[in-house]
């Protein structure tokens, strides 16, 4: 089972098979309508969403499931918090309900409704950051950029090894958005919406039209080796027929000699023959001009339409009839 288990992990990272997450925002299912069905999808109501990075220290957010390399594996949700000092450099204030990080280990996801702090970039380290929310019972930490627009995956230091909760990285315009959000918010009131950071395995886009790529290379080769053994089967079809130069060079090739030659016109032009004219005589006793082995470069049977119903096979031994 293991070794089964090892094969699918190099086929789903074969074909580029990455993780990734995505910050939803959704009305909390225990308000309105939507307590009465799908409470216990991530995306009930959804409001919002915003691309984020996921940190390089605290728990592994993917949970691969490389078996089945699913698409959706997994999201953590709770109520958003706005960290006072707002910049997680110092120990901030604690949610409304204390959860302990205690209940956190390196494998483990938050099927229970928790906290997130948002916290905006500068003035220490990102662990730091975590680290001073973790203590404070949050279950998650939502850093958003307040420098530019770009997220990256934050970097942890000497004291990434004591996170046990998961954060992430949003950009400044998302963090402003999320503010709204969040249950200290003034604007929309507290506890009316879920935050969800959704993790999800996909192909990057060039791996998709790489993959693309090749179906189409691959069915273009072959109608080319289809169209080309056709062709192949259409000239020798063709071919079948025709004298090959070996076979033509059997043909008489003799010059004409006015008086002495009992033939004088042509019998497919109506010419007549000049003397020292080049001419082929042919097995069925026809002479023609030697224009003819054009005409044998395509059939072999006698162009004369005079004789053509009668005797109309060049025979030459070893040629096809």
């Amino acid at each position: 089972m293991s070794q089964m288990r090892g094969f699918e992990r190099n086929i789903c990272g074969m074909f580029g098979a990455y993780g990734f997450s995505r910050l939803v925002v959704s009305k909390d299912a225990h308000h309105g309508v939507l307590k009465r069905h799908r409470r216990n999808l991530p995306f009930d109501g959804v409001v919002d969403s915003f691309s984020d990075a996921v940190s390089l220290f605290g728990p592994e957010v993917f949970h691969r499931d490389v078996s089945s390399c699913r698409v959706y594996l997994f999201h953590f949700k709770g109520y958003l918090v706005i960290a006072s000092p707002i910049n997680g450099c110092s120990l901030i204030q604690p949610p409304p309900i204390n959860i302990s990080s205690g209940d956190f280990n390196k494998n483990s996801s938050v099927s229970f409704v928790s906290y997130f702090a948002l916290i905006q970039r500068g003035g220490c380290d990102f662990d730091l950051k975590v680290l001073n929310a973790q203590q404070k019972g949050y279950t998650g930490v939502i850093v958003f950029n307040t420098i530019n627009d770009k997220i990256f995956p934050m970097n942890g230091g000497e004291r990434a090894s004591q996170i046990l909760i998961p954060s992430v990285m949003v950009d400044k315009r998302a963090g402003l958005k999320l503010m709204n959000y969040s249950v200290n918010s003034s604007i929309n009131g507290s506890r009316e919406f879920m935050i969800s950071i959704v993790s999800f395995y996909g192909l990057p886009l060039k791996y998709v039209l790489l993959a693309l790529l090749i179906v189409v290379g691959i069915s273009l080769l072959i109608l080319v080796i289809a169209f080309t053994i056709h062709l192949c089967r259409f000239w020798r079809r063709i071919r079948r027929g025709r004298l090959s130069r070996r076979h033509l060079r059997q043909l008489v090739l003799k010059r004409f000699k006015k008086g002495l030659d009992p033939y004088d016109v042509c019998c497919i032009c109506l010419e007549d023959y000049v003397d020292r004219d080049k001419l082929r005589l042919l097995p069925c006793q026809h002479v023609l001009f030697n224009f003819v082995d054009s005409f044998f470069s395509l059939k072999s049977c006698c162009p004369c339409p005079i004789f053509s119903t009668t005797t109309n096979s060049v025979t030459i031994s070893g040629a096809p009839n």
